[in-house]
C-alpha cells in the first residue's frame, strides 16, 4: 500500500499538462482525473514549486518613502485601533491595495 509513483516520477508530458491545466483554472482533483493519476501526487507537484515562481523585477523599489513611514508611525500611535485606510489617509500617503497597506504597517511594527 505504499506509493509507486512519486511527484518525481511525472514524466515531462504529464508536468507540462498539470501546469497547463493549473494555469486554466482546473484544480488538483480535475487535473488528477485528466491525468488518470492520485489527486495527493498532483498536488504534491504543485506545491513543490515547479510551477516557477516569478520574481520581483530587478528594478523594485519601495512603495512607500522613509518619510511616509514617520508620518504613518506618527499618525498609528495617535489613534490605533483605526483601520489601515483611516491611517494611510491621515498620512496622507496613497497605497492602493489593501494588502501592501497591511504589509507597510507590519513592517512598523506595533506602536507603543
Amino acid at each position: 500500500m505504499g506509493r509507486t509513483k512519486d511527484a518525481k516520477d511525472f514524466s515531462k508530458q504529464e508536468q507540462t499538462q498539470s501546469v497547463r491545466l493549473f494555469h486554466q483554472g482546473k484544480d488538483t482533483l480535475e487535473i488528477s482525473k485528466i491525468l488518470k493519476r492520485d489527486h495527493q501526487t498532483v498536488q504534491r507537484f504543485m506545491n513543490d514549486g515547479h510551477l516557477g515562481r516569478k520574481e520581483p523585477p530587478k528594478g523594485y523599489h519601495r512603495v512607500v518613502t522613509e518619510r511616509e513611514m514617520r508620518k504613518l508611525k506618527r499618525v498609528m500611535a495617535n489613534s490605533p485601533h483605526k483601520s489601515s485606510k483611516w491611517i494611510f489617509e491621515g498620512a496622507g500617503v496613497n497605497v492602493e491595495s489593501k494588502s501592501s497597506r497591511c504589509r507597510i504597517l507590519r513592517e512598523l511594527g506595533s506602536v507603543k
